[in-house]
């Protein structure tokens, strides 16, 4: 069984950087998107929760997320 996203979100520019070269090294036709990470040291990182629901929203992506 193969799971064939369409999109990936990676969490962080680490992520993104790591799943860009794992998908690029098998062939993988998949959308990655970045959303910034939650960490305190992160730069302007005040309330995350809610910047990553309006990443979520503006990436049209909310509607597979529930409260």
């Amino acid at each position: 069984m193969y799971i064939l996203p369409e999109i990936v979100i990676a969490i962080g520019e680490y992520m993104e950087r790591k799943t860009k070269d794992l998908v690029k090294n098998h062939n993988v036709k998949v959308k990655i998107i970045r959303m910034p990470h939650p960490s305190p040291r992160a730069k302007n990182n005040q309330n995350w929760p809610a910047k990553a629901e309006t990443f979520l929203q503006d990436s049209n992506l909310l509607q597979y997320f529930t409260k």
